[in-house]
């Protein structure tokens, strides 16, 4: 924001406020490259300044040298960019396959979720990633096949939500 002039003051207030480090601590674990940072969401700053934050990250890498660094933004926002960060490396992460997916619930015994994804696409669509799935695995483990199955026109939308309520029920109990 405004208010900072460099990342390094950013994590080093951050730091301060959310976990009480002290502000001299911080610091010297930052200048010592003693900290793995993980900055998520690149994606999510405005993309006024985005570019910005790209240069500041950069700047911030070659100075303090930290023991690591992640930064997560989605293709489509990054690719947008003048600027690139200077990272050793990049992944670009991918929906599970069918394939893929089928193998975790068979690996998990989860006949009742394996059946309803062979025949529901909205369910398909909604367990591409290891989050879902896990959300899946947790509210719907009992939940027979018959039951999970919605119908050719019922939306994704709709089937998160039904997941995501059912995952809440299960969580309060």
């Amino acid at each position: 924001t405004a208010r900072h002039r460099t990342l390094t003051e950013w994590l080093v207030e951050e730091m301060n406020l959310r976990y009480q480090v002290p502000k001299r601590l911080a610091t010297a674990w930052l200048d010592g490259g003693r900290l793995v940072l993980l900055l998520d969401g690149l994606d999510e700053v405005h993309e006024d300044v985005r570019g910005a934050c790209v240069t500041a990250i950069n700047e911030f890498a070659n100075e303090h040298a930290p023991a690591g660094l992640a930064v997560t933004c989605r293709v489509l926002e990054y690719s947008a960019l003048a600027e690139r960060l200077r990272l050793r490396s990049a992944i670009c992460l991918q929906p599970l396959t069918p394939r893929q997916v089928d193998a975790y619930f068979e690996r998990a015994g989860l006949e009742n979720l394996r059946a309803a994804m062979r025949d529901d696409e909205s369910l398909r669509e909604l367990a591409q990633t290891p989050l879902i799935l896990s959300v899946m695995t947790m509210a719907w483990r009992d939940t027979p096949a018959e039951t999970l199955r919605g119908n050719e026109t019922t939306p994704a939308e709709q089937r998160r939500r039904q997941l995501f309520d059912a995952y809440i029920q299960t969580a309060l109990r």
